[in-house]
């Protein structure tokens, strides 16, 4: 069975836009897989870009990908 979370990195906060400002409330997308790791077969984990409208123009924001399978 697959599992996926998608949210702003922890990176986000420096590097990217929007998003909470809290870091103690942001994670990396290895941060999750290393917890879900015991529990799956397959993690596949990533940061990932994604466009943001601001009203100062475009800008990016940055996110934690990961998907877990389970069999």
């Amino acid at each position: 069975m697959p599992s996926l979370l998608v949210g702003h990195d922890a990176a986000n906060l420096r590097q990217g836009h929007g998003g909470p400002q809290d870091p103690r409330v942001l994670y990396t997308a290895e941060q999750v897989a290393a917890v879900w790791r015991p529990y799956a077969d397959m993690v596949r984990a990533e940061a990932v870009e994604r466009p943001v409208t601001s009203a100062d123009g475009p800008r990016t924001a940055i996110d934690a990908l990961v998907r877990a399978v389970r069999t």
